[in-house]
This record gives C-alpha cells, structure tokens and sequence, in this order.
C-alpha cells in the first residue's frame, strides 16, 4: 500500500551535503537545500568535517569514512568547493559494485588555488577519473562565471577530467552567505534532473563563452 510519504519525490533517498573551507553546516544555500530536500521525502544531513579552518586530510577522510554509509543508489552527494575534493578522495576507494544516485559538486576543482596554499595537502591527490566516473554515472557540477575564489575554468576543466554536465551561471561568486546566496536553487534542479529518470544525460557541455542553465 503505498502511502503520501512514499510518492513523494525523494522518498527514500539519503543526501549528504558537505561543506568547504572555512564553511559549517549552517553557512550559506545549506540549509535551505536541506529544508527543501527534506520537504520532498529525503532523509539529509550536512556533514561537519573537523576544523574546516584548517583542514587536514587524514583527518577529513577517517571522517568522511566513519559519516558516509555504503554507496547505493540512494545515496545522494552534494558537496561545495574544498569538499568537493575531499569527497571524491572518499569515493575512489569506494567499492564500485553499487554506484550512488548521484553526485553534485558546486564550485568544484581538483587543481591547487592561487593564494590558497594552506589546502594544497587536501588537493595534492592522484584521482582516478574513470573509477569516479563507474561509481557516480548520474554526475554534474555547477559553477559561476564571477567565482573569484574557484575560477571556473578549473571547475569546467574538473567536468571534463570527469566527463560531466557542468552549469556555469552567469553570476553566484562562490555561491557564500556573505555573497547573498542563501538559497540556490539551480543545484536543487541539478539534483532533480540527476535523480529523474535519464540522469541528466544528454545535458549539453559547457564551451568557452556559453552557459549552460
């Protein structure tokens, strides 16, 4: 018998939201797209990793995997900026035999940073692109034309390694509180797209000087 919790949208997924640098479940779009999510059936925790001022990669992996469940196909992972790197560290010794539901990463890069050097041990890190890719096939990322801290070009160049739909807005910054971006809703639509039936295949590639939306 199925009930109105059960045709709700996101019933019976699990999102993780993982936050970056500096950053703490309540900064910033995170909890609307908790409240949004969970609004629409999903069970959602934003993840804390330790001293986000400082982060250290032992300690943001022994995390990620003692908070992260086995992958599965509800499984649903969000992550911004430094955390982008440091789930998809988490993910490639992932076992590939249940992929997750899908993966979304706002601001993402995989390069160093200028003026940044304090994270350069979480991004010194060989991936291994093709095992992402078999355990995320329902894969996308966003990113803005004005970020001054991630430029997107290295998020559009993080697509690319990973073969993924990338939207880049036209205006968002670093998508930050202190930018204004309390809520964003082009992620929750990236998530829905992802999470719908074609998985966001076929979304068209972003080229130099065009955006896709």
């Amino acid at each position: 018998m199925m009930t109105a919790s059960s045709t709700l949208p996101y019933a019976g997924a699990q999102v993780f939201i993982l936050h970056g640098y500096l950053a703490s479940p309540g900064d910033h779009w995170f909890p609307w797209l908790r409240d949004a999510l969970q609004a629409q059936g999903a069970q959602v925790i934003v993840l804390s990793p330790p001293e986000p001022a400082a982060p250290e990669p032992a300690r943001w992996d022994a995390y990620l995997q003692q908070a992260l469940p086995p992958l599965g196909p509800n499984t649903l992972l969000i992550a911004h900026s430094l955390g982008g790197i440091a789930l998809l560290r988490h993910l490639q010794h992932q076992p590939t035999e249940a992929p997750l539901g899908a993966l979304l990463l706002v601001s993402g890069f995989d390069t160093a940073l200028p003026g940044l050097p304090q994270l350069d041990a979480l991004i010194n890190i060989s991936l291994d692109y093709a095992r992402l890719q078999t355990l995320a096939p329902r894969r996308a990322l966003l990113a803005a034309a004005d970020d001054a801290i991630v430029p997107a070009s290295l998020s559009v160049a993080l697509a690319e390694r990973l073969d993924a739909p990338i939207t880049v807005l036209p205006n968002g910054g670093h998508f930050l509180g202190s930018e204004g971006v309390l809520e964003l809703p082009a992620a929750k639509s990236l998530l829905d797209q992802l999470r719908g039936p074609h998985g966001g295949s076929g979304w068209p590639q972003y080229s130099p000087g065009a955006c896709t939306v």
